[in-house]
């Protein structure tokens, strides 16, 4: 079942939020719900069978990635007409979005259109300067007196953000998890009080979403993800590295990174190998301290139909 999320921030937070990072936050969540034997159990069927719950990157509300075949289209073939859809196409490598509905009817729609509905995110940002410190002595770094300083960037938004969630579990299990997860907060920083999210509507049943499988040959991606084996390789897509770190207990760790991920990006378009509802795998083993770490690098699809 697909379900769509409703969330607002009520404190600063690192933009943008993906799916994998809240499926972290949905695991460590689960854990002091329902226990670490639950939590175990949990994650071996994902490595083993299928996750049971798939989130997507994080979106302006009502809106979805602009999908990726349609990017490279106007780069290449698209002549602004002013300074504002001039200004539109040179952030097109940016996280950009479509409103919901010109997004379900792409296919019948002009470029002009398109290009005339593309949402930028309006954040407000703020740099923040921080003292480095040496965890092992659990001190200010200082070196020759002189303080070491390192400047971060935060986030602002006075509006709400949709993510979609893939889940075979039921309701009254997950949704407990989840007003845990955006209640401790998503993202890095959460011990100083950013990240912090709420759900201001009532979960609803995207079903709508998924129903043109039959006549689509094609699906976008809505998040970041890892193909596995028998995924699709024919498509519009780009890749990104990650380098994520570990959260919680796990972050005062000697070694708090997991190990460096290349990832295809949101909005990456694939013509169907196999029809389903979700693309990518579950990687265990990503991190030095503990072999169960595990990542999930799967995204949720969205048919479409590509020429």
């Amino acid at each position: 079942m697909l379900y769509k999320l409703t969330i607002s921030p009520y404190s600063s937070f690192n933009y943008p939020i993906q799916g994998d990072t809240l499926f972290g936050a949905f695991c460590w969540s689960y854990k002091y719900l329902y226990g670490n034997k639950k939590l175990e159990e949990f994650l071996e069927i994902c490595i083993l069978e299928k996750p049971p719950i798939i989130f997507s990157n994080m979106f302006l509300e009502n809106t979805l990635p602009l999908p990726l075949n349609i990017i490279s289209q106007l780069k290449t073939s698209y002549k602004p007409k002013n300074f504002k859809e001039y200004r539109k196409l040179k952030n097109l490598n940016e996280e950009v979005f479509l409103p919901k509905d010109i997004f379900l009817n792409i296919k019948s729609i002009s470029y002009e259109s398109i290009i005339e509905n593309i949402v930028l995110p309006k954040l407000s940002s703020t740099i923040e300067t921080h003292n480095m410190v040496n965890r092992n002595k659990n001190i200010i770094y200082t070196e020759k007196d002189t303080m070491k300083l390192f400047n971060i960037n935060t986030n602002y938004y006075n509006g709400n953000f949709n993510v979609y969630v893939l889940s075979d579990i039921d309701l009254t299990v997950f949704m407990p998890v989840l007003d845990l997860m955006f209640t401790l907060g998503i993202g890095s920083k959460k011990s100083n009080g950013k990240g912090g999210f709420k759900i201001v509507k009532p979960i609803t049943k995207e079903e709508n979403l998924l129903q043109n499988i039959d006549n689509a040959n094609a699906y976008v991606a809505l998040s970041n993800f890892i193909p596995n084996k028998d995924d699709s390789t024919n498509g519009y897509y780009t890749i990104i590295t990650k380098f994520p770190k570990l959260d919680r207990e796990f972050s005062s760790n000697e070694s708090p990174f997991k190990k460096p991920l290349v990832m295809i990006k949101s909005g990456s378009c694939f013509y169907y190998k196999t029809k389903k509802h979700y693309c990518g795998i579950c990687l265990n083993n990503i991190s030095s301290i503990n072999k169960k770490i595990m990542i999930n690098a799967c995204s949720i699809i969205i048919p479409i139909i590509l020429d």
